[in-house]
C-alpha cells in the first residue's frame, strides 16, 4: 500500500482529492518491486543533508525525497519553525531525533514509513484504580477513508480528546485504540484533510470519512508538460477538482467550467442538446482568428471540430445550430481540469495559447483491489416559461388596426397594397372561437438519462481503468435530442523499475437530432413559427391533416409549426476516437525521458431532408442535403525533464523537448432539390443543386523549454519558451517565438512570519510573456490554412462562343501573413489563513493582442481585389479576478463556500487606420477605442403625440402621430444613418459563480449560483413579436400600444401600422435590454449511506440524490433566457437573441454506487 500511495502522489495525472494525501513530497517516490523493508532497516538507513534557516516542513520534504520514505503527521502539531543543521552520513532515526529536538513530536518507524506523533506526557495521578479503568476501557476499531475517492488513508492520527493517548492508521486505513469510556471523543487528523471529532457512544466500530481541505500547499497541480506543487506556482492557474465535478450531475465539460473558475466565461448559446457553447478566458482577443481556448486531453490537443447547418438555398436548411464537439467528452471520465490563464502558465503551448489552455486529465487505474463504480441519473426537463402571446380576438384586433392605419396613411386609395388589405377571416374578432397556443405544440417535457460504469484496479506492475457510458438527452422542442455512447480505456505498465509505458483510448459515437428551432419563420423556424403564427387556426383540420391558414387572404407565409417540427429530418452522427501511447524512462538521478504519440480521428455525417408535405401551402419541392467530413490529427512529443533538490535549499526543475503535429481534413457537400415524392430521401432522389468537396491540412514543428528554480520554497523563478513553425504561414512568418518569465515570493516562509500559525500562505506572483493565435478562419467550412498563398475559385468565361470552366484568384496572397501575438502582464496574490480555512487567490492582468488579423483591409483598385487580410490590428483586455474558498463550519455540520468573480474590460486598440470602422449587419460596430462588437443604432426618445410635435422636431419625413421619435445625435436637424451611435455592449463587465456546500451525518446539500452583470442583449425575437406590421401574432406588450393622443398607451409602444414608413422597427434602443442575470444553476440534495449498512450489502459506497438545474433566474430580461449569443464562436455577432433554443429546467434523481 505504501508503494501505491507513493505512486499516486508522483503521478501527474491525478486529481486534487487524491493529491491531498499525507505524503510530504512526491518527486522521488517511485513505484518499486522489492518487499517493504523492515523497520530497523529504514531507521538505520544513512542520510547526508544540510539545512540552513529552512522551515521544518521543507526539511521534512527534502528528507522524504532523498530517502524515498513516506512521512505522516498531524499538521496542527507541526511547529512553524526554521531549522539549521548539518547531517553527515547518519542514520535516519538519529536524523529525526536531532531534527525534532525541542518539538512536541517524535518519529515512529512503521514499515517503510515514518509517523510523527506527539511525545508521551504524564498526566496527573488519578485516584481511580487500575481495575476500575480496565472495567470501563473498550477497544474501538475502524477504517478511515477519503470521503470522495473511498481510498483507505494510512497514517491518520487518531487521538482521544483531552489525553495524549493516540494511534495512527495502518497501510489499509485501519486503526485500533483502547478508549477509557463510551463518553470519549476521538479526533481524526491528516495532512491535507480537515480534522474531525467523533463522539464514541456505545460504538465499538467507528468508520470515518475525511474530506480534503479547501486548498493544500502540497497539492499537486497539472501544468503544461508536467506537474508542480501549488505553493511553487508562479503562473495563474484555475482548477476544477474531482470533488467539484462529482458534487452535481453535469452533462458536459463546459458545465463543469461554468461559474467555477475565475476569469472563465461559459455561455450556453443554445439549449439544443449537444448544441453550441462559447468559452472565453479573460475576454475576446481577436476579430478574425479563433477565440476558443486550446483543449488538451491527457496530453493530446482536442479540436472543437464542429459544423454549422446554414447551408442551402436562401438558408432553407438553416437551423442556426453549431454542433458542439466538446459534447463528445464524457464528463464522468474527467478527474480534474486546469485552466492556464496567464502567459507564464500557457506560453509553453505557444501559438495556440493566446485564448488560454484547458488541461483535462482523465481517470487512471490504481493498484489494489478492483473497484467498480456505477453513476446514473434520470430526469425530466421542461421549458422554464413561455412567452405571452395574443389570443385570437386580440390578434384580429391588432391586424385590423394595423392595416386600417396603413390605409389611412396612404389616403385610403382605391387600389390598396396587399399588406394593407383587410383579412376577411378576421373581420369580426369577437366571433373567433379557436385560439391555439402554438408554443404548447412545439414544446414538451423531455427525459434525460445517464448511465456510466467504470472498472479500475491493478497491481504494482499494471493498472487499468475502463469506463462505459450511455447518455441520452431528449430535447424540450419536439424532434430534437442528443445521444452518446462512450468507451474509454487507460492502461499503465511498469515494464522495468525505470521504464514505464501506457496508453489511453476513447471512442465516442454521438447522434445529434436537430430541428429548425431557431430558423427563419418563413422557412420553417419552430420558435418564430410558434410565436408569430396566427392563433385562429387549429392544429389539425377536419380531415385530420395539418391545418394551415388561407395564405391568399393575406396571412403570413408561416407553415404549421407542428408540421415543421415533425416532418423535418436532420440527424448529425459523429464518431470520434482519441488515442495516445507513451513510454517513459528514468535514468541518472532526476532525469526522465518521455515520448508519446497521439491520434484524434473524427468522422461526421450530416443529413437533412425536407419532404414535399411541408410548405406554404404544400406540396412543396422536396429538398435534401448531405455533408460528410473526415478529420485526422496526429501528434508526436518528446520531452526530457529533470528535477533535483540541492542541499534542501535549492530546487531546480527543467523541461525541454520537441513536438510535431499535423492534421488532414476532407469534406464533401451535396445539395439537391425537386424530389418527386417523399419515398426516396437520399440525395440521388432529386436534382443536384450543388456539389462541393475539398481537402486541407497543416503541419507544425515545435521546440519548447522551461526552467523553474525555488530557493528554500520562498523565492521562485520560472522561464519558458516555445518556438512554433507552422505551414499555415509563409516563409517570412513561418516561425513564431513565445517566451515568458515569472517570479513568486512565498512571504509566509520568511522567518518573521513563519511562527504566525494563523497565516498559512502568503505569496506574490508576477508574470509577463507572449502567446500566439494561429487559428486563421475564413468561414465555417474553410479554415483557410494556406491563406498566405491566396486561393482560386470557379470562374466561367466565354471562349469560341461556348462557356468554358475556369479558375481565377479570389483571395489575394499575402506572404507576410503571420501569427497574432498576445502579450500579457499578470500580478497575483495567494493568501491562506486559519489553517487554510480561508483562501484567497486574486489576479490583475493586462492582455494586449498585437498584429491582430483584420480582414477587408482596403487595397488599390489596380490589384483587382477590394481588400485583404493583414496583421495590422490590436485589441486589449484588462481585468481583475478573485476566488475565495472558505470552511465556514468545520465540524460534524460542515459548511463550505467557494466564490469567484472576474471583471474584464475590452476595447479595440487599432484597425490599422485611424478612422477605420467595421459595420456588421447594420447594427454592430467595430471601432478603435470601443468594446468589440458594440451595438450601433438609433436612440429612441419617445412617441409623437401630434402633428405639431412632429413639425417642431428634427425631420423624420414619414412620421405620423403614434410613431417613434428618434434622437438627432449629430444635431443637423435630420434623422438619418448619421445619427446612429453606440447603444450597448454585449460583453459583460462581471462574470461570477458561488457554491455553498453543507453536510451533516451523510446528508449533503449543494447550492450553486452563477451569473453575469453589465451586458446588453439585442432582442431580435421581441423586435419581430412587437413589429405590428399586420401579419404576425404579437406579444401581449402590443396591448399597450399607442391608439390616440387621448389613449397613448405606455409611452414606449408605438401604433400598429402595416406599412411602417417611419421605420419604427429600425434597430434602436427600443430593442436593447439588460442581459444581467443571477441563476440558481443547480441545487442538489444527497445522502451518503452509512458504512455499517453498506457492509451488509457488500458495497463500498452509495450516494443517492435529487437535483434541480436552472431552477430560478433573477433577471429583467423579457425573453426566454438571458444567456444568449449567436450560435457559433464568431465574436462579431454576440449578444443576439434571435429565437434561441431556450435552456432547460431539469429535475433529476441519481445515485453513485461503488463495489
Amino acid at each position: 500500500m505504501k508503494r501505491l500511495l507513493c505512486f499516486l502522489i508522483g503521478s501527474c495525472l491525478l486529481s486534487v482529492p487524491v493529491l491531498s494525501s499525507a505524503q510530504v513530497h512526491h518527486a522521488q517516490l517511485g513505484l518499486g518491486y522489492q518487499h517493504e523493508p523492515a523497520q530497523d532497516e529504514i531507521a538505520q538507513k544513512k542520510i547526508s543533508i544540510h539545512f540552513s534557516n529552512t522551515s521544518l516542513e521543507t526539511a521534512l520534504q527534502a528528507i522524504a525525497e532523498k530517502s524515498g520514505i513516506g512521512i505522516y503527521y498531524n499538521p496542527h502539531l507541526l511547529p512553524r519553525k526554521s531549522v539549521s543543521i548539518r547531517l553527515a552520513d547518519i542514520a535516519l532515526q538519529q536524523a529525526f531525533e536531532l531534527l525534532l529536538k525541542d518539538t512536541p513530536l517524535e518519529a515512529i518507524f512503521r514499515g517503510g514509513d515514518v509517523i510523527l506523533k506527539e511525545k508521551p506526557k504524564h498526566s496527573p495521578a488519578k485516584t481511580t484504580s487500575k481495575t476500575q479503568l480496565q472495567q470501563k476501557e473498550i477497544t474501538v476499531t475502524g477504517v478511515v477513508t477519503d470521503a470522495i475517492t473511498g481510498e483507505a488513508l494510512p497514517g491518520v492520527h487518531v487521538l482521544i480528546k483531552g489525553t495524549y493517548k493516540a494511534t495512527v492508521t495502518d497501510s489499509k486505513g485501519r486503526y485500533s485504540l483502547a478508549v477509557p469510556s463510551p463518553e470519549a471523543i476521538l479526533i481524526f487528523s491528516y495532512i491535507g484533510m480537515d480534522t474531525q471529532e467523533h463522539s464514541l457512544g456505545n460504538q465499538s466500530v467507528l468508520d470515518v470519512k475525511l474530506r480534503s481541505s479547501i486548498k493544500g500547499l502540497n497539492e499537486v497541480v497539472v501544468i503544461g508538460y508536467g506537474t508542480q506543487l501549488r505553493k511553487d506556482l508562479t503562473g495563474s492557474i484555475g482548477s476544477v477538482s474531482e470533488k467539484a465535478l462529482r458534487q452535481v450531475p453535469i452533462t458536459g465539460m463546459d458545465q463543469a467550467l461554468q461559474g467555477r473558475v475565475a476569469g472563465v466565461q461559459v455561455t450556453q448559446t443554445s439549449g439544443q442538446p449537444g448544441g453550441s457553447v462559447n468559452i472565453r478566458i479573460r475576454g475576446t482577443s481577436s476579430i478574425t482568428a479563433g477565440n476558443e481556448p486550446l483543449y488538451v486531453i491527457d496530453g493530446v490537443p482536442f479540436y472543437n471540430w464542429g459544423t454549422t447547418n446554414n447551408n442551402g438555398p436562401a438558408g432553407i436548411f438553416g437551423t442556426g445550430v453549431v454542433h458542439n464537439a466538446l459534447s463528445a467528452i464524457n464528463p464522468n471520465d474527467i478527474v480534474s481540469m486546469e485552466v492556464l490563464k496567464d502567459a507564464a502558465a500557457a506560453s509553453i503551448y505557444g501559438s495556440r495559447a493566446a485564448n488560454g489552455v484547458v488541461l483535462i486529465t482523465t481517470k487512471r487505474g490504481k493498484a489494489g483491489q478492483a473497484r467498480v463504480e456505477l453513476d446514473a441519473y434520470y430526469g425530466i426537463q421542461s421549458v422554464a416559461h413561455q412567452l405571452p402571446t395574443l389570443h385570437s380576438s386580440q390578434y384580429a384586433e391588432l391586424i385590423n388596426e394595423s392595416r386600417a392605419n396603413a390605409r389611412a396613411d396612404l389616403g385610403n386609395p382605391a387600389s390598396v397594397p396587399v399588406a394593407a388589405r383587410p383579412i376577411p377571416e378576421l373581420a369580426d374578432p369577437s366571433s373567433l372561437i379557436t385560439s391555439t397556443n402554438w408554443q404548447d405544440q412545439i414544446f414538451k417535457k423531455a427525459a434525460i438519462q445517464n448511465y456510466q460504469l467504470s472498472i479500475s484496479g491493478g497491481n504494482e506492475f499494471t493498472q487499468y481503468a475502463l469506463s462505459l457510458g450511455y447518455f441520452n438527452q431528449d430535447g424540450i422542442i419536439k424532434v430534437s435530442g442528443y445521444k452518446r455512447y462512450s468507451v474509454r480505456l487507460n492502461l499503465d505498465q511498469q515494464v522495468f523499475k525505470k521504464f514505464k509505458i501506457g496508453s489511453s483510448i476513447t471512442v465516442n459515437n454521438a447522434t445529434n437530432t436537430i430541428n429548425r428551432a431557431t430558423g427563419n419563420e418563413l422557412q420553417g423556424g419552430l420558435i418564430y413559427g410558434a410565436l408569430l403564427q396566427t392563433p385562429t387556426i387549429p392544429v389539425y383540420d377536419a380531415s385530420g391533416n395539418y391545418a394551415r391558414p388561407n395564405y391568399t387572404s393575406g396571412f403570413a407565409l408561416i407553415d404549421n409549426p407542428l408540421a415543421s417540427a415533425l416532418e423535418y429530418w436532420h440527424p448529425i452522427n459523429t464518431t470520434r476516437m482519441i488515442g495516445s501511447s507513451y513510454a517513459e524512462y528514468t535514468f541518472l538521478p532526476g532525469f526522465t525521458l518521455r515520448t508519446s504519440i497521439g491520434l484524434d480521428a473524427n468522422y461526421l455525417k450530416n443529413n437533412i431532408f425536407i419532404p414535399t408535405s411541408t410548405g406554404t401551402p404544400p406540396p412543396s419541392v422536396g429538398s435534401g442535403f448531405a455533408f460528410a467530413s473526415q478529420e485526422l490529427g496526429w501528434l508526436n512529443e518528446n520531452i526530457l525533464s529533470y528535477s533535483k533538490h540541492f542541499h534542501a535549499d535549492h530546487h531546480l526543475s527543467l523541461v525541454g523537448g520537441a513536438t510535431f503535429q499535423g492534421a488532414n481534413f476532407e469534406r464533401m457537400i451535396s445539395r439537391v432539390t425537386n424530389f418527386p415524392n417523399d419515398l426516396v430521401t437520399t440525395t440521388n432522389g432529386g436534382q443536384t443543386d450543388l456539389t462541393n468537396s475539398f481537402r486541407e491540412g497543416w503541419r507544425m514543428a515545435s521546440f519548447l523549454a522551461r526552467a523553474h528554480y525555488a530557493f528554500r520554497s520562498k523565492y521562485l523563478f520560472s522561464v519558458a519558451m516555445r518556438a512554433d513553425g507552422s505551414s499555415k504561414f509563409g516563409p517570412q512568418k513561418r516561425f513564431g517565438y513565445f517566451p515568458s518569465i515569472s517570479a513568486g515570493w512565498n512571504i509566509s516562509e520568511e522567518p518573521f512570519l513563519v511562527n504566525h500559525r494563523w497565516l498559512n500562505d502568503l505569496k506574490i506572483r508576477v508574470s509577463y510573456g507572449l502567446t500566439g493565435n494561429s487559428e486563421i478562419q475564413n468561414g465555417v467550412n474553410s479554415l483557410a490554412y494556406y491563406a498566405y498563398i491566396g486561393s482560386v475559385a470557379t470562374a466561367n468565361y466565354a471562349f469560341g462562343g461556348k462557356a468554358v470552366n475556369g479558375l481565377a484568384p479570389n483571395i489575394l496572397a499575402n506572404a507576410r501573413l503571420g501569427w497574432e501575438s498576445t502579450a500579457q502582464f499578470d500580478v497575483g496574490l495567494d493568501v491562506g489563513l486559519f489553517n487554510n480555512r480561508l483562501n484567497l487567490v486574486t489576479d490583475v492582468y493586462v492582455k494586449n493582442t498585437n498584429q491582430m488579423l483584420v480582414s477587408g483591409t482596403p487595397l488599390a483598385y489596380t490589384t483587382g481585389f477590394s481588400g485583404s487580410t493583414q496583421n495590422i490590428g490590436g485589441m486589449q483586455n484588462k481585468g481583475w479576478e478573485f476566488a475565495i474558498n472558505s470552511v465556514n463550519l468545520p465540524g460534524a455540520f460542515r459548511w463550505t463556500t467557494s466564490l469567484n468573480a472576474a471583471l474584464n474590460k475590452n476595447h479595440v486598440v487599432s484597425l490599422g487606420q485611424a478612422d477605420r470602422q467595421i459595420i456588421l449587419s447594420s447594427n454592430t460596430l467595430i471601432r478603435a477605442g470601443l468594446p468589440v462588437s458594440s451595438f450601433y443604432g438609433y436612440v429612441m426618445e419617445g412617441i409623437f403625440q401630434s402633428a405639431q410635435e412632429i413639425e417642431a422636431s428634427p425631420v423624420q419625413p414619414f412620421a405620423k402621430p403614434g410613431d417613434l421619435k428618434f434622437k438627432d445625435v449629430n444635431g443637423d436637424g435630420v434623422i438619418n444613418d448619421d445619427d446612429r451611435t453606440i447603444i450597448g455592449n454585449p460583453t459583460p463587465d462581471w462574470v461570477y459563480g458561488m457554491t455553498n456546500a453543507f453536510s451533516y451525518k451523510g446528508v449533503e446539500l449543494n447550492i450553486f449560483f452563477q451569473g453575469v452583470q453589465g451586458n446588453q442583449i439585442y432582442n431580435v425575437t421581441r423586435q419581430k413579436r412587437e413589429s405590428m406590421l399586420g401579419q404576425y401574432n404579437g406579444s401581449t406588450q402590443t396591448l399597450h400600444r399607442w391608439h390616440s393622443a387621448s389613449d397613448p398607451g405606455d409611452g414606449k409602444t408605438p401604433r400598429a401600422v402595416a406599412i411602417d414608413r417611419n421605420n419604427n422597427n429600425r434597430f434602436s434602443t427600443r430593442w436593447i435590454e439588460d442581459g444581467s442575470f443571477l441563476r440558481l444553476r443547480n441545487i442538489s440534495l444527497g445522502y451518503q449511506w452509512p458504512a455499517k449498512l453498506l457492509n451488509k450489502w457488500h458495497l463500498k459506497g452509495l450516494k443517492t440524490y435529487v437535483s434541480a438545474q436552472n431552477l430560478i433566474t433573477f433577471t429583467s430580461y423579457s425573453g426566454y433566457d438571458p444567456e444568449v449569443g449567436r450560435s457559433g464562436n464568431d465574436p462579431l455577432v454576440s449578444g443576439y437573441d434571435d429565437a434561441n433554443y431556450p435552456l432547460q429546467r431539469m429535475f433529476m434523481f441519481g445515485l453513485n454506487l461503488s463495489l
